[in-house]
């Protein structure tokens, strides 16, 4: 058995030290898959860490972080902080808990979400396991895949999935790969949340009159659409 699988609680470390002044960023919605499909394991070289990404979007002043394909112990419980130690440096810190001392000898792929209000936006300087990345700008539709890019072009992944509105009342989704919808009404609430494996359409005649923010995720693309609801 090797070592790893007998520590009980790992931390992962996505960001170098932060200063004793800097502003806490307040996660406003966080979300962790279960071990990925045909990803758990008890031999650690049968995983390619380059797998491992990290993406970043920006839309209503809404930083999301994704990590895609992290490698932590089966069981781990996940949470992501994040913290400004000066203005427009951004840090990212993922804890990653063995709460179980019981949990399996096994590594997993997981993939994260994190979402931070408020953030406005302009150039920030990323830091991601005390690695700095070059300055990113952060404007409405950002999409940046860090792990990816070399020099951090901006870039707008190539969607597998869309989303439209029909009647007002039902929520057309066109995906070939497991996709999340989620919906959040303007006060950052999480209104609706399910999951689809191909074309679907999901009612939305239970939802207040309001406007939304409905968003698609897998494991290739992120998409979103405005909804107002009459």
């Amino acid at each position: 058995m090797k070592d790893f699988y007998l520590i009980p609680t790992l931390v992962f470390f996505l960001s170098v030290s932060l200063l004793s002044n800097a502003e806490t960023l307040t996660a406003e919605y966080q979300s962790q898959s279960p071990c990925k499909d045909h990803s758990r394991s008890f031999e650690e070289d049968e995983f390619n860490e380059t797998r491992c990404q990290f993406i970043l979007s920006y839309e209503n002043k809404t930083l999301t972080f994704f990590g895609k394909n992290l490698y932590e112990n089966c069981g781990s419980v996940i949470d992501t902080e994040a913290s400004m130690p000066e203005t427009k440096v951004i840090h990212f810190k993922i804890n990653a808990t063995l709460e179980d001392e019981f949990a399996p000898d096994c590594m997993c792929r997981y993939d994260i979400e994190a979402s931070f209000n408020n953030i406005e936006p302009g150039s920030y300087t990323i830091y991601i396991n005390d690695e700095q990345y070059p300055v990113v700008e952060l404007s409405e539709g950002s999409f940046f895949n860090l792990t990816e890019l070399s020099g951090i072009e901006e870039y707008r992944a190539e969607h597998n999935s869309s989303l439209s509105i029909i009647d007002n009342n039902v929520l057309k989704v066109t995906a070939t790969d497991r996709t999340e919808v989620t919906v959040y009404d303007t006060e950052g609430r999480l209104r609706m949340r399910l999951f689809v494996d191909g074309d679907s359409e999901i009612s939305l005649a239970t939802l207040p009159e309001g406007m939304y923010m409905i968003k698609a995720t897998n494991r290739n693309s992120i998409n979103s659409i405005k909804y107002l609801k009459k």
